[in-house]
């Protein structure tokens, strides 16, 4: 099963892979990822392979910007903000186990 936010995501893939040509698209609405492709694990396993062996670019979040007819604005938007509060997960983080390293942080 392939999952996504957002039904172009899917749509693009298929367009790009005909192995998912004739797979349908299903709308589950109150889902937390509501559109799906069933297909099987060895036929996403190819796809994954070959996205995986196109790959060349060094930073997602540009790359889907460069491709916004494809992606659209409000997804590259969201990809910053997600960006952006694991920035800070990880920042509260560092701080922690900096000042753990130091014996100032509060026993739990």
């Amino acid at each position: 099963m392939v999952r996504a936010l957002v039904r172009k995501h899917l749509t693009n893939l298929k367009r790009r892979f005909p192995s998912l040509a004739d797979t349908k698209i299903l709308a589950l609405p109150g889902r937390d990822y509501g559109f799906r492709l069933i297909v099987p694990k060895s036929v996403w396993v190819k796809v994954l392979t070959k996205m995986a062996e196109e790959q060349t670019w060094s930073n997602f979040k540009n790359e889907a910007a460069a491709r916004n007819a494809d992606t659209g604005s409000a997804y590259v938007n969201k990809l910053h903000a997600v960006w952006w509060e694991m920035l800070q997960l990880q920042e509260s983080q560092t701080r922690r186990n900096q000042l753990g390293d130091i014996g100032l942080t509060r026993p739990r």
